[in-house]
C-alpha cells in the first residue's frame, strides 16, 4: 500500500512539472510570434513612412503638382502661387492623393487610411529652423497602426530646400 501511494505522489509531480515546462514554451512560442508581427508591421510602416516622403520629393521637382489649403493650392514650381514664398503659411498636416502628386491640408485628426486599413498616414510641413533653415520645408512622414500592444508608429523626416 505505501508503495502505491508513492507512484500516485510521483505521478503528480511528474504532470506537474510537464505542465510548467509546456505552459513556459507556450509563452515563449507566444512571444515569438508577437515579435515577429510586430517587426514586419514596422518594416512596413517604415517602407510606406519612405513612400510619403518619396512621394513628397517627386512634388517638388513637377510643375503639375500642388499643396492645397483652404486658401487654394500652391504650386512647387514655375507657377504662382509658389509654395516656396510661403512656407510659414503652409505649415500642417497633410494628406498625398491617389495620383500622388498632391497634398491636400487636413486637420491632425485625420489621417489617411491606406489601402487594406492596417496603416494610417499623414505628412506633416513645418518651417526647418535649422542652421541654414530659412525657407526649407520640414517634411515628417508618419504611419501608425494599431495591434493587440497598442499603437504604434514609424516616423521619418527629410528637409526640402528651393
Amino acid at each position: 500500500m505505501k508503495q502505491k501511494g508513492q507512484s500516485i505522489l510521483e505521478i503528480i509531480i511528474t504532470l506537474s512539472i510537464l505542465a510548467l515546462v509546456l505552459g513556459g514554451l507556450v509563452i515563449v512560442i507566444v512571444n515569438s510570434l508577437k515579435n515577429s508581427q510586430f517587426s514586419k508591421n514596422q518594416a512596413q510602416a517604415t517602407k510606406l513612412a519612405e513612400e510619403g516622403l518619396d512621394a513628397v520629393r517627386s512634388m517638388k521637382s513637377n510643375d503639375q503638382c500642388s499643396l492645397t489649403t483652404t486658401l487654394g493650392p500652391y504650386y512647387w514650381i514655375n507657377r504662382t502661387p509658389a509654395v516656396w514664398g510661403n512656407v510659414s503659411s503652409l505649415v500642417g498636416y497633410y494628406n498625398i492623393d491617389s495620383a500622388g502628386c498632391n497634398l491636400t491640408n487636413v486637420n491632425i485628426n485625420s489621417p489617411q487610411v491606406l489601402p487594406g486599413n492596417f496603416f494610417s498616414r499623414q505628412i506633416i510641413l513645418d518651417q526647418d529652423s535649422g542652421a541654414g533653415g530659412s525657407g526649407r520645408i520640414r517634411v515628417t512622414s508618419i504611419v501608425s497602426w494599431n495591434d493587440i500592444s497598442g499603437v504604434h508608429e514609424s516616423k521619418l523626416v527629410t528637409i526640402l530646400a528651393p
